[in-house]
């Protein structure tokens, strides 16, 4: 089945901690983070469906940003360890300010 369309989706992510993404070593300074979720929309019969092609995480630093393509369990998995680090620091069960969130921009293609 080919594609009917793409579409890419901006939302952010916040950490509280530095942290690690997957199998990097390299460790990224704590702050917002955004994330562009590249997906394949494919039209069918019934309702379109969409398929998650790639995630970027927009690391910006001193001489301009990178782009670092994650997993989606590899984020979801960064994002687990910064709220359970804070609310190991603070008593509380979950990361008030962390995660991605819910608004999103579609920036289709």
């Amino acid at each position: 089945m080919v594609p009917h369309d793409s579409r890419t989706t901006a939302s952010w992510a916040r950490f509280v901690h530095p942290f690690r993404i997957g199998r990097d070593p390299r460790e990224l300074p704590p702050g917002d983070y955004a994330i562009h979720t590249v997906e394949d929309v494919y039209q069918g019969a019934f309702e379109p469906m969409s398929v998650v092609r790639s995630i970027d995480l927009i690391v910006e630093g001193v001489g301009g940003s990178t782009t670092r393509v994650v997993l989606p369990a590899d984020l979801r998995a960064a994002q687990q360890r910064d709220d359970a680090r804070t609310g190991q620091l603070n008593g509380l069960s979950e990361n008030p300010a962390g995660g991605c969130s819910d608004a999103s921009t579609d920036v289709s293609r």
